[in-house]
């Protein structure tokens, strides 16, 4: 991954190959963010996408096959019993342009994968929700 610091936060390139989720979160690790929102796009070699089944308060992932093109990427970064947390969503599409989305568990990224990632000088935190049964953001209170 090569990265590149801009006004608002980072600019970052993953290689071919590299794996998003775990490459992002030593990144935000080791440049101490606390608090940031991405965007970004790119190619995929592999992708594991899943939504989270609110009753049995578990994510439900599968391999999503063929796919190309990492149409859209937005996320968010935070903190969550003292490690970052990541929370990303993805659309790819297939070789048919047929898209697949939701949270992305796990991202081999084919070509590149070019991310816009904002730093917000705050700390975000999350808490685990006992009735969601997430670790939802920690925004206090209205």
């Amino acid at each position: 991954m090569k990265s590149t610091e801009i006004q608002s936060g980072y600019l970052l390139r993953f290689e071919k190959g590299e794996e998003l989720v775990e490459q992002l979160t030593k990144f935000v690790d080791n440049k101490n963010v606390q608090a940031g929102w991405l965007t970004g796009l790119g190619g995929v070699l592999n992708v594991r996408l899943g939504y989270y089944h609110l009753k049995r308060k578990k994510y439900v992932f599968r391999h999503v096959k063929d796919v190309v093109e990492l149409v859209s990427l937005v996320g968010n970064i935070a903190s969550y019993e003292g490690e970052p947390a990541l929370h990303l969503h993805g659309v790819v599409s297939d070789r048919n342009n047929k898209a697949h989305g939701g949270h992305i568990k796990e991202l081999i990224v084919g070509g590149t994968l070019e991310i816009k990632l904002d730093t917000i000088d705050a700390t975000l935190d999350r808490k685990l929700d006992d009735e969601i049964g997430l670790p939802l953001l920690d925004l206090g209170h209205d």
